[in-house]
């Protein structure tokens, strides 16, 4: 029995699939580009071409299957590829990976053929938006305020300064120089 399945790859890129190879006693990748399937096969993916839409094709090549995550660019090939991922496992846990946001109905079309339906751009909306929050902002105006020096940038700490505020020094120190200016 193969542990997991891919089918299709442009929706969820390299890294996810390193990740599932990693966390997979057995992991195959079916793709119908020759050329990713080679270049997926040089980093140590087992990956093969065929066609991801025919049940027979991905039943002979990948036989039984415990879980399939179904990941090909584009809405219309996505709903084609998750049902042709039920039909030939109809026991097995379908996961559709969205790379697009479809309409509603569209949305309820793939997912009446699957038992997960992540949503890539708003999986990643969330912490992305989290991460660039206040401090994204806050780097951004620092880097605005810098553009804007003329001259020299001097920098002062207090009295008697802290190891926090000598190391705070000298990072605005390293930051203004890779920013192009002058710091003292």
């Amino acid at each position: 029995d193969m542990d997991r399945l891919v089918l299709g790859y442009e929706a969820i890129g390299r890294t996810f699939i390193d990740r599932l190879a990693d966390r997979s006693d057995s992991l195959l990748v079916l793709v119908e580009d020759t050329e990713r399937a080679e270049s997926l096969r040089e980093n140590s993916v087992d990956a093969r071409h065929v066609d991801i839409t025919s049940v027979g094709d991905v039943r002979t090549v990948a036989g039984d299957v415990d879980s399939v995550v179904v990941a090909p660019a584009g809405f219309d090939r996505l709903r084609t590829v998750a049902e042709t991922a039920r039909t030939a496992y109809p026991e097995a846990f379908v996961m559709a990976c969205l790379d697009e946001r479809p309409a509603p109905a569209d949305r309820e079309a793939i997912a009446a053929s699957v038992d997960r339906l992540v949503d890539l751009p708003a999986e990643v909306a969330g912490p992305l938006s989290e991460r660039i929050g206040d401090e994204g902002i806050r780097t951004q105006k620092l880097s605005h305020t810098l553009e804007n020096i003329d001259g020299t940038l001097a920098i002062f700490a207090h009295n008697n300064p802290d190891p926090d505020a000598i190391a705070a020094a000298i990072g605005l120190k390293h930051i203004a120089s890779e920013s192009g200016v002058d710091a003292e």
